[in-house]
């Protein structure tokens, strides 16, 4: 490993504890890319190994006081680990053994740390080397040997203590001074086999393995009136202050370096970059506004042609919503439908792919870190990632129309919400709904009750001699009624759905709750046709005065289909005769006929066929042949207004009224909001869909009871 140069350190170490901001960052960042106070002196134990397993033990912390780099008080200061508060990360119960922290290839574990245990205050482990590498086995050969003594382990800090200079701890029977550093909590996560220890020291080149001056063992030389066995004397207000006025500076400056190392790899990965011209941007210090235009302007280079419908200025947190969602659902196995199906031509953020193999547990991990105000995510098991972003995420959040539009008081809780909302769209695209290819749909602008105009034929131009008046033509109208009604259903996310990553849940469900919210118009629709109600006029919507009825039952023939075609050519106009007695003939053709799918077969024979299906003689021609386009809907066959024989034609719904399909503000999908509330352990939201149906005019209908 790359050595720090020990006199610009030393000089950063100077000027970053005098408060330069500039020196402290560049200091963390060394102190990051080395792991700077976050390794431990390891030491191997060859009178421990044995031939026959190549198991051997390590002691992977002494309990003895160290000094150790402190990142928050710039300086050396002697530490303490304390073995009861070492832990392993959650779900284990062993560690990697590494050749010098190589955590860059499979090929550079040696072995495994198993068994590890405390003893008195040392902490100790027993290693297996894996002596089917051959790494492993030269490892094992210079380790029985004695020739590889020296072992170092990695480790982060969970909860630490600092006891000031002229205070006294005692730990495990002994007391020490301060100044001292005192981990409490820790998780280790690795050791390794080095040529040379790679503590502090031998990454510095500038201080001796000797305890600092002063820390020892202070039973013999406790000054007057030290309680040689006190666990801690309270610290004086006027040194409480002034470490903590330090530590505040120091952290603010921690701080705000992590978050530009942070922001940048977050805006690297979100606009695809090379993770070479991100670690660069990192080394050099450079400003987060600098590297923003940078990553900018390189997207739009590397995705002008391929990815045209892609939006660079969307800000950093829509980046990751839309990342984090196609992520997931192309590991689902649904991007390739919501891009098909719901939002044709759809091109998913590049960074997408790296969230395709992240369970959702990972993502959730990933927006805490990124905007939450937990950065420690990483120590966290899944189970407490999901509390606290269910805790951090909570506000109002709207998704509605074709695409999603997010109205939120943060980003977390939108990741579920993306995901949900994409999913729920997938199904609604999805479902095998056809009230669309044979009806109207309108916008209405409130859940009032809205009149809808039929509106007569124009009149007839007349005849007009020579100096003439020209008679003023009028027209009639009659009037129909819509009013919107809310359908809605509560879609739920339950906290151990959540950690157990389940897929069904997060797409699936979403999926099939889309597919019932597109079968509600289309239930609406058809339920006009099998209830025949009463239009405005007091008739029925089928009936045999005005022609929209068969006079008897018959099947599908081209004598039936015959006699639909010849009563709906024949509708008059709503205006009175001429002066010739005549009325206007709209003379309206149909063109689709509408079954359930007791008559699809026969039907499908029926338009498709050249000759007459009924007739023996294939010479003898089918006229309907190619004419009419065959809509099959099992709604017809629902209900107690049922039918399985009855048969509808249907005219052009642009060339004449018929049914109208109206949606709020002309959104033909269904909307979702989250639903507030501590009582449930999740996430709740509210899928809703504003939508009416209505009967405007017969004349372009007509209905054949059928046999």
């Amino acid at each position: 490993m790359d050595r720090i140069n020990p006199e610009r350190f030393r000089l950063l170490a100077e000027q970053a504890r005098a408060g330069d901001k500039g020196a402290q960052s560049e200091l963390l960042r060394i102190c990051e890319k080395h792991q700077l106070g976050r390794r431990i002196q390891a030491q191997a134990m060859p009178e421990s190994y044995s031939e026959e397993s190549g198991q051997f033990d390590m002691t992977i912390s002494s309990g003895t006081p160290v000094d150790a780099f402190d990142y928050e008080t710039w300086e050396y200061i002697p530490r303490i680990i304390i073995a009861k508060g070492m832990e392993l990360r959650p779900g284990r119960d062993s560690i990697p053994l590494l050749d010098s922290h190589d955590a860059s290839t499979i090929g550079a574990i040696l072995g495994r740390i198993s068994r590890i245990r405390q003893e008195g205050n040392r902490v100790v482990g027993t290693v297996t080397i894996d002596r089917e590498s051959a790494r492993g086995r030269e490892a094992e050969q210079k380790v029985k040997a004695g020739i590889v003594t020296d072992n170092s382990a990695g480790f982060d800090i969970i909860k630490k203590r600092y006891i000031p200079q002229n205070e006294y701890v005692t730990i495990e029977g002994q007391t020490y001074s301060g100044p001292l550093q005192i981990v409490e909590q820790s998780i280790l996560y690795e050791a390794s086999l080095c040529p040379i220890g790679l503590d502090d020291f031998a990454l510095v080149q500038a201080r001796n393995t000797t305890p600092k001056e002063g820390v020892q063992n202070m039973e013999k030389d406790l000054p007057t009136g030290a309680p040689p066995n006190a666990e801690l004397n309270a610290t004086p207000a006027a040194a409480a202050a002034q470490v903590v006025d330090l530590d505040e500076q120091r952290r603010e400056a921690q701080a705000a370096e992590r978050e530009r190392v942070l922001t940048i790899q977050s805006i690297g990965r979100m606009a695809g970059l090379e993770p070479e011209a991100v670690a660069e941007a990192v080394e050099k210090g450079t400003p987060v506004a600098e590297f923003q235009k940078l990553a900018t302007k390189k997207f739009t280079e590397q995705n002008t042609v391929k990815a045209p419908a892609v939006t660079v200025e969307r800000d950093q947190q829509q980046q990751f919503l839309d990342s984090a969602a196609d992520g997931y659902l192309a590991r689902a196995g649904v991007l390739q439908s919501y891009a098909s199906r719901v939002k044709p031509g759809y091109q998913p953020n590049p960074a997408h792919v790296e969230f395709s193999r992240a369970s959702v547990v990972g993502i959730m991990r990933e927006g805490l870190r990124l905007f939450g105000q937990s950065r420690n995510t990483h120590l966290m098991s899944d189970a407490q990632v999901v509390r606290e972003f269910l805790t951090q995420g909570r506000g109002p959040s709207v998704f509605h129309g074709d695409s999603p539009h997010v109205h939120t008081t943060g980003v977390l809780t939108n990741v579920l919400g993306e995901i949900a909302y994409k999913s729920l769209m997938i199904g609604y695209a999805v479902a095998n709904t056809t009230y669309q290819l044979w009806t109207r749909k309108v916008s209405l602008a409130n859940f009032y009750t809205h009149s809808r105009v039929a509106l007569s034929e124009a009149p007839t131009l007349e005849l007009n001699t020579e100096n003439a008046e020209i008679q003023e033509g009028l027209m009639s109208d009659r009037k129909e009624t819509i009013q919107l009604a809310t359908y809605a259903k509560i879609l739920s996310f339950s906290e151990e759905a959540l950690v157990n990553d389940d897929t069904s849940a997060l797409v699936r469900v979403p999926q099939l709750l889309g597919t019932s919210a597109s079968l509600v118009p289309n239930r609406l629709v058809y339920r006009i046709l099998k209830a025949n109600g009463n239009l405005s006029d007091g008739s029925a919507l089928f009936n045999t005065t005005d022609g929209t009825l068969a006079s008897s039952s018959a099947a599908i023939s081209v004598t039936s289909v015959g006699v639909a075609l010849a009563a709906m050519m024949n509708q008059k106009g709503a205006l009175a005769a001429d002066a010739n007695g005549e009325q206007t003939c709209l003379n309206i053709r149909p063109r689709f006929l509408i079954v359930g799918p007791s008559k699809y077969t026969i039907a499908r024979q029926f338009i498709t066929s050249v000759a007459d299906p009924a007739s023996n003689n294939s010479a003898v021609v089918n006229p309907f042949a190619g004419a009419l386009e065959l809509i099959t809907d099992a709604e017809l066959e629902q209900g107690t207004s049922s039918s399985t024989t009855a048969w509808f034609v249907a005219a052009d719904p642009n060339a004449i009224d018929t049914i109208e399909v109206g949606f709020l503000d002309g959104v033909d999908a269904p909307s979702m909001s989250s639903e507030e509330g501590f009582s449930y352990r999740g996430v709740k939201y509210a899928v809703k869909l504003h939508c009416a149906a209505a009967a405007i005019d017969r004349k372009g209908l007509f209905k054949n009871s059928g046999a």
